[in-house]
């Protein structure tokens, strides 16, 4: 039903809220990513890498469930962290040197070949 309250081109926010349901994630302490990161956790609860795993189980979750992601920007920035650890990527997310492409010789055989036609 919040799904479709909040798809109404012309609903009020304000009188749909009552609509919201309480989320519920209900967590299963012997499954094994759960107890890995309870494990990081216990060991380095202030880390960066341990919270976007904990935000990434959330999101998956909620995303699994139909609900809609609010936070957009936290959400894209903790994709890029976990895809770039991921990748081992230990230089982050900068971008590189621009790459120069050379001129394709398909085209300047396609070019060739149209003037042969011409003649």
């Amino acid at each position: 039903m919040e799904r479709i309250m909040r798809s109404q081109a012309f609903s009020d926010p304000s009188k749909a809220q009552y609509l919201n349901s309480q989320k519920v994630m209900e967590i299963n302490p012997r499954h094994p990513l759960i107890v890995e990161l309870n494990t990081k956790v216990e060991s380095d609860p202030d880390s960066e890498e341990t919270k976007d795993i904990a935000w990434l189980l959330h999101d998956t979750a909620l995303l699994q469930s139909g609900f809609m992601q609010d936070d957009i920007e936290s959400y894209s920035s903790r994709m890029y962290r976990t895809m770039a650890k991921a990748l081992d990527m230990e230089t982050g997310l900068d971008l590189e040197e621009e790459v120069e492409v050379p001129e394709d010789d398909e085209e300047e055989e396609d070019d060739e070949e149209e003037d042969e036609d011409e003649d």
